[in-house]
């Protein structure tokens, strides 16, 4: 589906506008912008593909080593969840940078899946320490 350029463009507009703002001067400019546009965008490809960075590269239309680098710069790859308390701070880190909550649990389910885990298995063992309790 096509977007009409107006409609994505603005949002930028103003990011670039309060950007000038903060840095009169600075040479970082550009580097902050590209970044908090990129981020964002790379985070929520790759939830959508489920952590599959081969169809996230497609899906951007770039090289899987790129992506790779890309992840590598922003930290994407993040830490990997072993419990589920551990799992909802992972959460409120990416909703403190802007990313809807759906979209954050999308991230950190991403990651945890190139790991090899599962939400499934963090639920399980939060059960199994909660009957041993009782």
């Amino acid at each position: 589906m096509e977007l009409p350029q107006d409609s994505y463009e603005a949002p930028f507009k103003v990011g670039a506008t309060q950007l000038l703002q903060e840095e009169e001067g600075c040479g970082t400019l550009y580097e902050r912008f590209i970044s908090a546009a990129e981020k964002p965008l790379l985070e929520m490809v790759w939830a959508r593909t489920g952590g599959n960075q081969v169809h996230a590269a497609v899906m951007l239309g770039i090289n899987r080593n790129t992506f790779r680098k890309k992840m590598g710069k922003y930290k994407m790859a993040g830490k990997i969840p072993r419990t589920w308390a551990e799992y909802e701070v992972e959460v409120r880190k990416l909703e403190g940078e802007g990313l809807t909550t759906s979209d954050a649990q999308a991230v950190v389910d991403a990651r945890m899946m190139t790991a090899g885990v599962s939400t499934d298995t963090l639920m399980r063992a939060e059960l199994r320490k909660t009957k041993k309790k009782n």
